[in-house]
């Protein structure tokens, strides 16, 4: 995505103008022979860049040892937008890094240069909470449609009475139907790591499905064997809802089956 052209150390300008670098102009080739396409800034010692490609280019002419935690800055927010955004941010991350970059190369002996990434750190890290978050709703409904279609194959050709084959199917089905109903409403807000790995979000995705069709499960097992609701044992659609609010609240079928078996233990009492 946005690559860096790093280069520090001086060079010989046939025609020197203001700054030795008045040759970086939108249109001309920088050393990497891309097209630049807009110049942030020029100076006596250095040159910031973008290219028609977003590429953010440097040059700086003896590079001061206090001013390389913000190259380490910008390249590792760098290195985070590329592997992590699509290429439709590039313009938005080389905006931000390039402007940042440049005023970072110019700052004082009294300021810390690090700070000025601040605004685009916050936005890159962001986005990048975004797109995990979208991913990991999308492998979240996509393991809902692999377990539900497995629950079908076991209705269909599971060797046993079709009255637990029924109960089994409804149990998983509402209960995956509630857990990914729950992943959706809370995506905004759902506290993730940006930086996880697809097989990370892949596993916590799988897993709440999982739990969601576990819950269902064992409600539609209590209120068969009128441990706990069984005034809604023969009634599937009730089963189902009841399956479907288990997924979506993964708390209330542990805290329904305590407070039942807290109401028949006597020495609760």
């Amino acid at each position: 995505m946005i690559q860096t052209n790093e280069q520090v150390g001086g060079e010989e300008h046939d025609q020197p103008g203001k700054t030795p670098y008045d040759r970086f102009v939108p249109g001309a080739k920088d050393p990497a022979g891309r097209t630049i396409e807009t110049v942030i800034g020029r100076h006596r010692k250095l040159v910031v860049w973008i290219t028609s490609e977003n590429v953010v280019g440097w040059l700086y002419d003896e590079l001061p040892e206090r001013l390389r935690p913000a190259v380490v800055q910008f390249q590792r927010l760098n290195g985070i937008a590329k592997s992590r955004l699509g290429k439709k941010q590039r313009p938005i991350v080389a905006g931000l890094l390039g402007p940042a970059l440049y005023a970072a190369l110019l700052s004082s002996d009294a300021e810390d240069p690090s700070l000025h990434f601040e605004e685009a750190r916050c936005i890159i890290y962001s986005k990048c909470t975004q797109v995990s978050r979208l991913a990991y709703v999308l492998l979240s409904l996509l393991f809902g449609v692999v377990v539900v279609a497995a629950a079908l194959s076991s209705y269909v050709y599971l060797p046993t009475s079709e009255s637990l084959r029924t109960a089994l199917f409804v149990g998983i089905t509402g209960g995956i139907i509630g857990s990914v109903i729950s992943i959706i409403q809370r995506a905004r807000t759902l506290k993730i790591d940006p930086f996880d790995s697809a097989i990370v979000l892949a596993f916590h995705g799988l897993s709440r499905v999982v739990l969601g069709a576990v819950f269902g499960v064992l409600l539609v097992a209590a209120s068969k064997s009128n441990i706990a609701l069984g005034h809604f044992a023969d009634n599937l659609w009730a089963l189902f809802g009841l399956a479907a609010v288990a997924g979506l609240t993964e708390r209330w079928v542990p805290e329904l089956l305590a407070r039942h078996a807290g109401a028949e233990d006597p020495s609760s009492q």
